[in-house]
């Protein structure tokens, strides 16, 4: 459940002065360097936008966004806009694939904002909330791939845009908003810590994967999802972990 650490610092969130949190959360305020955790853990961005680098890779987590982590799994957190995180130990073994995977999903929101406010006491109180938020995010972890929505109106304008299926090219879509190709992909790395072409391919293969769920062959799929073979699709989805 939420993890209590030690670090001060002068920056503030909202109307709150970290000085004035109790000590064992700042963290929460403040980020953190390096280290790792016994048990799985996911990490929870409340709001504000975080960075989190773990593995090799470094993830940008927008607020509603998590990073679920395996047990051992060193990593630290900064901030590109300040806010808040939560941290939630899990129940052993309730590990991702690959050790680390960036989750988004409203019902995992829902789960962790239900964790929060219970505010478990004990180990016999934090048990039932560690399974549930586990259950959660093995069916996420079956879901489509994660794709955080950039917050900038413009971005999140064409975001909508390729998300209903926009077949236009970048430049195309950056002259109908009056904007350049190389600001839509610095707001799209920025705010949702995928490249502009990442975001794109993987709004495409949520489609290819709904229509594989609703029983649509691989080739349908690919077509439906604008590849050009089912190897295309395969390909891409390979790339994914999927």
């Amino acid at each position: 459940m939420p993890q209590n650490d030690n670090h001060d610092t002068e920056v503030t969130f909202v109307t709150v002065r970290v000085e004035d949190v109790p000590e064992r959360h700042r963290v929460r305020f403040t980020g953190h360097d390096f280290h790792s955790h016994d048990e799985p853990l996911l990490i929870w961005v409340l709001a504000g936008r975080g960075r989190v680098r773990a593995l090799g890779e470094e993830y940008v987590l927008p607020a509603g966004t998590g990073l679920w982590l395996a047990a051992g799994v060193p990593h630290d957190m900064s901030w590109d806009v300040r806010g808040v995180t939560a941290g939630f130990l899990l129940a052993p073994g309730a590990e991702p694939d690959g050790g680390c995977l960036l989750v988004a999903d409203p019902a995992l929101a829902e789960a962790v904002a239900a964790a929060l406010a219970a505010a478990p006491g004990s180990e016999e109180e934090r048990a039932p909330l560690r399974a549930m938020l586990t259950e959660v995010l093995r069916e996420v972890a079956g879901a489509p791939l994660p794709l955080p929505l950039p917050s900038h109106e413009v971005a999140g304008a064409i975001a909508g845009e390729l998300l209903a299926g926009d077949g236009d090219t970048l430049e195309l879509l950056s002259r109908r908003h009056h904007i350049s190709p190389r600001q839509v992909q610095r707001l799209f790395l920025e705010e949702t810590g995928l490249t502009f072409s990442r975001w794109r391919t993987r709004a495409r293969l949520n489609l290819a994967l709904t229509e594989l769920r609703a029983g649509r062959s691989m080739g349908q799929a690919a077509r439906r999802a604008g590849y050009r073979s089912r190897h295309g699709l395969a390909k891409a989805l390979r790339r994914e972990g999927r």
